[in-house]
């Protein structure tokens, strides 16, 4: 079984982080990943709380590698445009996905309009888990439910923005005029979308 030491030393190494950002991006002082890492005293709850917050998951992903809002759906084949979808040859699904609207507060919001389609239609409902601005950089080419710091809200494709730590929201409606350079307060990458029945 993998200790939750080496799941954080991987996800550090995962997303580019050094010990010390995260450390400050989490409130903490500089060396408290470090110390964390290195002592063989346990730290305390808060303290590893405040880091798994930081990575946008829960406590206990972080400590048991578990995540008890996900759930596996097996892929039973292949589908492409305009055709039917293809069953995988041999006895049942080669993978599985995983839906996961657990680690954080779920929101969810419901399409009004055709303004979005073809991607969403009216009546669907999108459902996100919001994740702390720290954790925006990696949600980069996800559609998101999105608060800004000035406390506008949006349902966009999230992109890098021109300055440091400030993104820009693209609209799927080229009527839209894209949002650019904003501080965003949180955002939940969309992770679920229930189809309304048509």
């Amino acid at each position: 079984m993998t200790d939750w030491r080496d799941r954080l030393r991987l996800l550090i190494k995962e997303r580019g982080l050094n010990m010390k950002q995260l450390s400050l991006a989490a409130g903490l002082g500089e060396t408290a990943v470090r110390d964390m890492l290195e002592k063989v005293t346990s730290p305390r709850v808060e303290t590893v709380t405040a880091i798994a917050e930081q990575l946008g998951i829960t406590l206990n992903e972080l400590l048991e590698g578990r995540n008890e809002g996900a759930r596996r759906v097996p892929v039973v084949g292949y589908v492409s445009a305009g055709e039917g979808w293809a069953p995988f040859d041999g006895d049942g699904p080669v993978d599985e996905v995983e839906i996961n609207i657990g680690g954080g507060e779920a929101v969810a919001l419901v399409v009004r309009g055709s303004s979005m389609a073809p991607v969403y239609r009216d009546g669907d409902i999108l459902i996100g888990t919001k994740r702390a601005t720290a954790n925006a950089h990696n949600l980069v080419g996800t559609d998101c439910i999105i608060e800004t710091k000035a406390g506008e809200r949006y349902l966009k494709f999230l992109a890098k923005g021109t300055i440091r730590n400030r993104f820009n929201l693209k609209s799927y409606n080229p009527a839209h005029e894209d949002v650019v350079n904003v501080e965003i307060a949180w955002a939940a990458p969309v992770s679920v979308v229930l189809r309304s029945a048509r």
